[in-house]
């Protein structure tokens, strides 16, 4: 009979001691958890096994709605985005570094250079790495020997496969 009351006691207080730990927790102020990626960043997302690109559209909580280069959209988990790794390793990003319009004297080719991105002649935006005095711009999703590739000129100015564009204007 001893046995039996010392063990309901146990158990009355192990359940009083999970139901104080409870309220402690509900109770605490809760940390805002600051979301991973912003609206309209450029992001991987993991689907179907494969990396894929997109743009985050929204934000809610620990939750993004992603537009994926196909056009759909899709609500992820952070844990099933990334963010964009250079096409080669070493490579970092251009945004800050090569800003502005670049063109030849004849106007041909132009690229805008704005926060990392790239557009040529005023096609779809690309990524733009630099390393090693050359700049790469690259499409998401395609293949590092698929990059544009210019070297950059001590003066600034881009030698490119077109030949050489100098900067216009930011």
């Amino acid at each position: 009979m001893l046995h039996a009351e010392a063990e309901i006691r146990l158990r009355s207080l192990v359940l009083l001691a999970a139901l104080s730990s409870m309220a402690l927790a509900q109770s605490a102020p809760s940390k805002r958890v600051e979301a991973r990626f912003k609206a309209g960043e450029k992001v991987e997302a993991l689907v179907s096994g494969e990396w894929t690109p997109g743009t985050v559209l929204a934000v809610d909580h620990r939750k993004y709605n992603v537009q994926l280069s196909d056009g759909t959209k899709q609500w992820m988990r952070a844990a099933d985005l990334r963010r964009p790794a250079p096409p080669k390793p070493g490579l970092v990003s251009c945004s800050g570094k090569i800003e502005g319009k670049y063109a030849s004297a004849s106007g041909f080719p132009n690229i805008v250079f704005h926060s990392g991105k790239a557009s040529v002649e005023g096609d779809e935006e690309v990524e733009c790495w630099m390393g090693a005095g050359k700049i790469y711009l690259h499409t998401p999703g395609s293949r590092a020997d698929q990059d544009f590739v210019m070297d950059l000129l001590k003066d600034g100015a881009l030698d490119t496969p077109l030949g050489e564009i100098r900067k216009k204007a930011n």
